[in-house]
């Protein structure tokens, strides 16, 4: 039902870019300069001004725009009341994520939602808390998950789930057989961390800031920017990381690494929802609800 270059046109005045435009979309930027042309061929009329320095909208352009955000909310308020009526809900759902919710909890709670939402499309997207915050700011996600608070006024972000960050250590390590560590001996080890923009990490070293292990006083080895890979050198015996509980289920269950609480450092954290406060589309606002209500404790 839905018209496509209208949803283009739209998205491209929101942006204020064609390129912009193409990365919300998930199109290339020759398809969104398509779909307008085509929308003013149709008209007889620029829609846009093109200039070097970027594009402004034509006086024609500003009245489509206009009317065009009372079709998107009508095409928005017709998919929310036929859903209800039918009991089915469609649409497409963009979600960022940064790395622990969006390979540890995300899919398992993304795969109850489709069981429930088939019609539902989702396209999720892995990328460090920043880039997550910043394609949120931009519009290309609907939604992020990430794993620390969000300092930025146009985002809306409520705590979703808990989480704790541990040490990583090989099952061959002299610490698989301890249950703890002093946040002092960290200084003595190799560590492996995740890179510099990621939560996971910051969360880590501001909590052992504050309890007197500064940054530059731990022999950090590696930086890495995925959490596999470093759960890979970990096994190998490379060091040991400070990592989410939650990456480190399936390991600690197979017995190729060990978990260890840092005494005295508080290294608890929650995982948070974020989004722009008015949401884009029925499937959003169904998939909030449903992360609202699932429990975590299905995933352990």
């Amino acid at each position: 039902m839905h018209d496509f270059r209208l949803i283009v046109f739209y998205t491209v005045a929101e942006k204020g870019s064609f390129s912009r435009a193409a990365k919300a979309l998930y199109l290339t930027q020759p398809a969104v300069t398509f779909q307008v042309k085509q929308l003013e061929e149709e008209y007889g009329t620029p829609l846009f001004h093109r200039a070097p320095e970027g594009i402004s909208l034509t006086k024609a352009g500003e009245i489509l725009r206009r009317y065009a955000g009372e079709i998107m909310a009508l095409y928005a308020a017709a998919d929310r009341e036929i859903g209800a009526l039918t009991g089915l809900l469609r649409g497409r759902l963009v979600i960022g994520a940064s790395t622990t919710p969006g390979e540890y909890l995300l899919p398992k709670i993304v795969g109850a939602f489709k069981r429930e939402r088939p019609q539902v499309e989702i396209v999720m997207e892995i990328a460090n808390t920043d880039e997550v915050v910043r394609k949120l700011v931009e519009g290309a996600f609907d939604l992020g998950v990430v794993g620390r608070p969000v300092d930025y006024p146009r985002l809306v972000q409520e705590a979703f789930g808990d989480d704790e960050i541990v040490v990583a250590a090989s099952s061959h390590s002299e610490l698989a057989r301890e249950t703890d560590l002093d946040a002092g001996a960290l200084r003595a080890h190799r560590l492996i961390l995740r890179e510099e923009g990621s939560a996971t990490r910051q969360t880590a070293l501001d909590a052992l800031a504050a309890a007197g292990v500064r940054a530059e006083d731990l022999n950090i080895a590696m930086s890495l920017g995925s959490t596999e890979a470093i759960k890979a050198a970990v096994e190998a015996d490379l060091g040991i990381s400070l990592i989410s509980r939650w990456a480190l289920l399936k390991e600690v269950r197979l017995g190729t690494i060990v978990s260890l609480r840092v005494k005295g450092v508080d290294l608890r954290r929650q995982f948070y929802l974020v989004h722009g406060g008015k949401l884009r589309s029925p499937a959003a606002e169904q998939f909030l609800a449903f992360v609202r209500a699932f429990d975590l404790k299905e995933l352990s």
